[in-house]
């Protein structure tokens, strides 16, 4: 499975992150699976802070791609907080936190609750 996000019109394809990236998006990244717990529901609901710093996960991880874009640039772009919450996966396994072959849940993805739940 590929390491690509998608914003606002661009892609971009994430290499393995290197540790200076890694260690400063964890802590956010951790905090957002915390949040979206296993397979969580059709509303994740996110605090202007927390998808800021979300979006900023997803800068860093773009920006080591691409070199040129700035943050204000990528403010620019038009997405929705959905396209930066589904992104956080795809930078989560190329920064070593989740395993390449595991797909992660969609976290904002309902499934209905079991028969005995």
């Amino acid at each position: 499975m590929p390491n690509t996000i998608a914003l606002g019109g661009k892609t971009w394809t994430l290499p393995a992150l290197p540790w200076r990236i890694v260690r400063e998006v964890q802590p956010e990244i951790g905090k957002f699976f915390a949040l979206a717990g296993d397979g969580g529901t059709n509303t994740l609901r996110l605090t202007t802070a927390e998808l800021d710093a979300l979006a900023g996960v997803v800068f860093r991880a773009a920006g080591h791609v691409d070199r040129t874009l700035t943050r204000e640039a990528f403010d620019d772009l038009a997405f929705s907080p959905l396209d930066v919450v589904r992104a956080i996966p795809a930078v989560a396994r190329a920064c070593g936190l989740v395993k390449e072959s595991a797909a992660a849940p969609d976290p904002l993805d309902a499934r209905p609750p079991a028969p005995d739940e």
